[in-house]
């Protein structure tokens, strides 16, 4: 469905403007195609890069200062492996990357929550806005962390991380909002 639109095309979803046109999914499958790729293994290595952003995300929210006799047990390898999530990352579709860095997300605000560095606040933040826009309906658990952190932030509501997180929020807000318009409009299942 992308072999004949352009990056900007994609991005505006001009023509291939259904609910499975997941853009940073769709733009890599162009990519691929620019470059000559043949082999489905190519495009399907975004998906599969996910996977191991989500296992190693996923360990360091298990393990974030846990003593090390709990990190010795195995129970938390069933999180790994649960089917629903096992195949989303074999698909050549958006959501392992939604899914990756979503829990990337959630990681890194347990770590801002827990140690209020600045860096694992705009992690959380990087990692949110690329879930949202892998699968534009991460919007909405994002925006609710993000709420949440607001709430749980002891800094003023015109604080410059607040105010620059609006700034680079609203943008977001504004091309989900477009996506998902054009989506209702052209989708018809």
């Amino acid at each position: 469905s992308v072999k004949n639109e352009s990056f900007g095309d994609l991005v505006l979803y001009k023509h291939f403007n259904i609910a499975n046109n997941h853009i940073l999914n769709s733009l890599w499958f162009k990519l691929i195609q620019t470059i000559g790729g043949r082999h489905v293994i190519f495009y399907r290595m975004a998906s599969l890069f996910s996977y191991i952003l989500y296992c190693i995300f996923l360990w360091k929210a298990i393990t974030w200062k846990a003593p090390f006799s709990n990190v010795r047990s195995d129970w938390w390898l069933i999180l790994f492996f649960l089917p629903p999530i096992m195949i989303y990352f074999t698909l050549g579709r958006g959501y392992s990357m939604a899914t990756a860095f979503f829990t990337g997300s959630l990681y890194y605000m347990k770590a801002w929550l827990d140690e209020k560095r600045t860096s694992d606040y705009w992690k959380f933040f990087f990692c949110g806005v690329i879930s949202s826009l892998s699968i534009v309906s991460f919007l909405f658990p994002f925006l609710a962390i993000l709420i949440y952190i607001f709430f749980r932030s002891d800094r003023k509501v015109f604080s410059a991380r607040n105010i620059v997180s609006a700034v680079l929020v609203l943008p977001l807000l504004g091309y989900i909002y477009y996506v998902g318009k054009t989506i209702l409009l052209n989708d018809k299942i």
